[in-house]
């Protein structure tokens, strides 16, 4: 039998209970200080222990410092963008065409929680201050995450960041990296233009992380279009923004950068309440499918079948530069995806949040999604009593979610999909405290 190019699944501990990244760097110089204390005293003559031994704290040193532009083009509905945008918005290019995902799961259904967790490579609620809901205070990335900025701002990169202001002010925490590099735009096209004027000035060869948020809804439709059309029109305008983005960062990527462009989550059009109304849409393909396209070394111009999401774009950068796997990252480099592009992936995790109103009280309900090309798999979890209810759709014969399956024969998706599965459901069986006490999430280390 011949082995799959993807890792395995593997279960194990919540990242959130391992210290962050950047906790540990913090940590380094106090440790340092305490072992030169205890060495000096060793050295006086206090004591008559040997001093103890040094800890050496090795840190990977990267092969590759490939440039990196990530676009985010911000409530994209991917079903319509492949049926009427892409090839009347996107011109003719001269370049290899980049490699296309077509099964990408946004790790929730809003921009903060699901960029925080495509810069952490974390599942969106393990993320520090995501686990709160825009509903009840509003989604927050903490400092304690280690983002995919500040990792490349260490390695010597400069950072710089356009993105359209009510997407994702800098109060979300997403500027974490960018520090004095954050600029917000009135509109997705004033973003655009600095973009483009930033790239215009790179001189040297001083590698970049540059990162530009255009946000769909933020574009003018034509007046007394319907939900469908007024939607179609703002993302042929965005998709112009973005042809320019990537015309003007080919000269500066070189043959070595990485071109990502990609969307945070999708967009409900009025039918939000038909798939599955008790959980009201929150986690329907129209919104939690995502647009991803890579250009550079090891993306090949194929079209990508197999399941993956936006948690893999930080080890998929930390791959590029010759870095090894972070311990505890949800994500999983998406070279090895692209070299394969007919296997079918692996089940991937999105979370949601709803509030609902119980007489005086909102009570939070959380929404757990597992999913592969094929089959998805929705858990409903209510807090107080604990318990949720389940839904299986064979999305083949289903695609529009009207249709739930009982979830008691999960042996015919396989068993990834099952392993998957069963995780969320011991997870959520040990939950015994209210949402907003504890960051929950599924533990699918891998």
């Amino acid at each position: 039998m011949t082995p799959s190019p993807i890792p395995p699944l593997r279960l194990g501990p919540p990242p959130h209970l391992r210290p962050a990244r950047a906790a540990r760097r913090a940590l380094l110089p106090v440790l340092a200080v305490v072992a030169a204390l205890a060495a000096g005293a060793a050295s006086s003559g206090c004591g008559d222990e040997p001093p103890p031994a040094t800890r050496t704290v090795v840190r990977p040193v990267p092969t590759a410092t490939p440039s990196v532009v990530l676009v985010d083009v911000a409530g994209l509905r991917l079903d319509l963008f492949e049926a009427q945008v892409r090839e009347a918005a996107t011109p003719a290019d001269a370049r290899p065409a980049p490699t296309r995902f077509r099964q990408v799961l946004a790790p929730a259904g809003s921009s903060v929680p699901s960029l925080a967790s495509a810069l952490t490579g974390w599942p969106a609620s393990e993320v520090p201050g995501v686990e709160a809901s825009a509903e009840v205070g509003g989604a927050r990335l903490n400092s304690p995450a280690w983002t995919l900025a500040e990792m490349l701002r260490d390695e010597g990169y400069d950072t710089a960041a356009f993105v359209t202001a009510a997407a994702v002010p800098a109060a979300s925490g997403l500027d974490q990296g960018f520090e004095g590099a954050w600029t917000e735009a009135a509109t997705p096209a004033a973003a655009a233009d600095a973009a483009v004027a930033w790239l215009g000035a790179r001189r040297g060869a001083k590698p970049f992380l540059l990162f530009v948020v255009l946000d769909v809804g933020a574009f003018e439709a034509p007046a007394g279009a319907d939900p469908v059309a007024g939607w179609v029109a703002r993302s042929k305008a965005a998709e112009v923004h973005v042809t320019r983005l990537r015309q003007a960062a080919a000269p500066v990527l070189g043959a070595t950068g990485l071109e990502i462009v990609f969307s945070d989550h999708g967009v409900g059009l009025g039918e939000d309440g038909a798939p599955a109304p008790a959980r009201g849409g929150r986690t329907s393909d129209a919104r939690l499918r995502a647009r991803l396209e890579i250009r550079g070394p090891g993306f090949p111009p194929v079209e990508v079948q197999g399941s993956c999401c936006l948690t893999d774009l930080l080890p998929t950068v930390r791959d590029a530069m010759g870095l090894p796997p972070e311990r505890g990252l949800a994500g999983r480099s998406l070279r090895p995806l692209a070299a394969h592009p007919d296997h079918p992936g692996l089940p991937v995790v999105a979370q949601e949040w709803r509030t609902d109103r119980v007489g005086n009280e909102g009570v939070e309900r959380r929404l757990y999604v597992v999913r592969t090309a094929r089959v998805k798999y929705v858990a409903t979890f209510t807090p107080r009593p604990v318990g949720w209810t389940e839904e299986v759709f064979d999305l083949a014969k289903d695609p529009g979610e009207t249709t739930p399956l009982p979830a008691t024969d999960l042996a015919p998706y396989g068993p990834e999909f099952t392993a998957a599965v069963t995780a969320v459901r011991d997870f959520l069986a040990g939950r015994r405290t209210h949402l907003n006490d504890e960051i929950v999430g599924p533990y699918l280390a891998r």
